[in-house]
């Protein structure tokens, strides 16, 4: 869980982008990724139930003087709140991803193209600019766009072993030139060493709905 990223984010229909800080200690590798979520991302409604199995026993066993249920209630309650403890302290490869197109989001709103170039992996290709290259292009077209705000709608993950597909569509507000829709996939892969996600492939692929084709460098203007 991490208590990081917000799982809203994975779904469609548009999130704001969040600033809070991780309290997080224990980042698990993406190899763990299939299990990982299953125990470790967020699971209020099962963790809810449980507790109000544990109260409903709880009070049964002191109603009845019955030591059974009142351990029952007990042991119950002491369980979730363990997982729950540790889920908090866990961040999964998931939420990991899921907080580095995160961050490349709110670096792009904030005109920061370090806060972009540091995700970007030393072999990566963005549109068909190698990373040396990308770096400069995408300087000068923050400084063109002048970019008040950034909203996700839509990011989609999946994660295969240590590589992971991301479908990230961002709605955008400028100074100067309105409003715009970014549809944006986005290959990454998880370095055990600065041990987070890294780009290797970034593509625009549409703008306002309308397609680009493959391997299109991101234009100056965004229509």
């Amino acid at each position: 869980m991490g208590m990081c990223t917000p799982r809203t984010l994975l779904a469609e229909g548009g999130q704001p982008i969040s600033t809070a800080a991780s309290v997080a200690v224990i980042r698990l590798p993406a190899s763990v990724n299939s299990w990982a979520a299953g125990l470790f991302e967020n699971h209020w409604f099962l963790w809810a139930t449980l507790l109000l199995v544990a109260a409903a026993l709880a009070w049964r066993g002191w109603d009845q003087a019955n030591r059974r249920w009142l351990g029952a209630g007990a042991i119950i309650a002491a369980l979730t709140a363990l997982w729950f403890l540790i889920a908090a302290l866990v961040v999964t490869p998931r939420e990991r991803l899921i907080a580095a197109n995160q961050a490349v989001v709110r670096a792009a709103a904030n005109d920061n193209p370090a806060g972009i170039l540091h995700f970007l992996a030393p072999t990566a290709v963005v549109g068909t600019w190698p990373r040396n290259r990308a770096g400069p292009e995408i300087s000068i077209r923050l400084d063109a766009a002048h970019i008040t705000s950034n909203f996700i709608r839509t990011l989609r993950v999946r994660i295969h072993g240590r590589r992971a597909r991301v479908l990230l569509v961002v709605w955008t507000q400028t100074r100067d030139m309105g409003p715009f829709v970014t549809a944006w996939r986005i290959l990454w892969r998880d370095h055990p060493r600065p041990g987070n996600w890294r780009i290797v492939q970034l593509d625009l692929l549409s703008v306002n709905s309308h397609a680009l084709p493959p391997g299109a460098s991101i234009p100056m203007v965004p229509w």
